[in-house]
């Protein structure tokens, strides 16, 4: 929401009531910029509708442009909300990959309560330990497609997106920085980067090298070594991955990406809580 607005310190101190965390943009590129980060997720984007007639109905329609550029891969749902009583929609978005909604600001318990309703603010209370922990913004749209949302990405995409994850995982937890003992370098294929250097982190290795790492750690329970295994396998490229393309495709595997990501969240989950 635009911070300009004159009473907006009051409906931010009505949603903190409800628990609902609200964040200001001056401008709407000051909005597109944070919906960009990768490193931040929302819930719901609020757009305070302030234009009548043709005015803002161009408004509204450069708004839409703007989130089809950055909302590809994200979802989130949007409200767009008016100081009128009445709520006549001008224009209609056409994207799939968020929902939209229209709220008065008169009825703003309503408008909270649909807030703590909406799709990610659900998802993230349910998963909330994966969630807090982490912060890549392709964990959402997985999310919604195990819940049944089969309209957020095709099932051809959801291996490399969770490949994506796991490189995340690579990148962002316990096993970032960690120097490689000899006696795993010893089972490596290929222990060294692109330019022919010895890889002497877990984050430096290629994520199938670095599957077969986790399985010769000694910290690591063995049911995470075999989601890191199950997952790794699926997602790599190559021969297998066009192979399981062609299957999902054919729809001779409907169960396959639903069984990849509960293993993906299997090793978020322990990825968040180890100590």
């Amino acid at each position: 929401m635009n911070n300009g607005d004159e009473n907006l310190a009051h409906f931010v101190e009505g949603a903190n009531i409800f628990n609902i965390d609200i964040s200001t943009c001056s401008s709407m590129a000051a909005c597109m910029e944070s919906i960009d980060d990768a490193c931040k997720n929302w819930d719901v984007v609020m757009i305070n509708e302030t234009y009548q007639g043709k005015k803002g109905k161009r408004h509204l329609n450069s708004i839409e442009e703007n989130f089809k550029e950055k909302t590809k891969a994200k979802c989130i749902t949007c409200f767009i909300v008016t100081d009128k009583e009445s709520v006549n929609p001008m224009t209609k978005f056409s994207l799939k990959s968020y929902t939209q909604e229209f709220h008065s600001l008169r009825n703003k318990e309503e408008l909270f309560r649909s807030i703590i309703a909406a799709p990610e603010s659900t998802l993230r209370k349910k998963y909330s330990v994966i969630c807090t922990f982490c912060t890549d913004s392709h964990l959402m749209p997985l999310l919604q497609v195990l819940e049944g949302n089969k309209q957020i990405m095709p099932p051809t995409t959801i291996p490399n997106e969770c490949r994506k994850l796991l490189e995340w995982v690579q990148k962002n937890s316990i096993f970032t920085g960690r120097k490689l003992p000899i006696s795993i370098k010893d089972h490596l294929d290929w222990p060294v980067k692109k330019d022919k250097t010895t890889c002497e982190t877990y984050d430096e290795l290629s994520l199938n090298d670095f599957s077969k790492a986790v399985d010769k750690t000694n910290y690591v329970p063995e049911y995470i070594k075999r989601s890191f295994h199950h997952c790794c396998n699926i997602t790599q490229e190559g021969s297998h991955l066009l192979e399981i393309d062609n299957l999902l495709s054919k729809g001779m595997v409907p169960y396959v990406n639903q069984s990849l990501i509960y293993n993906l969240l299997n090793i978020l989950h322990w990825c968040a809580i180890y100590k």
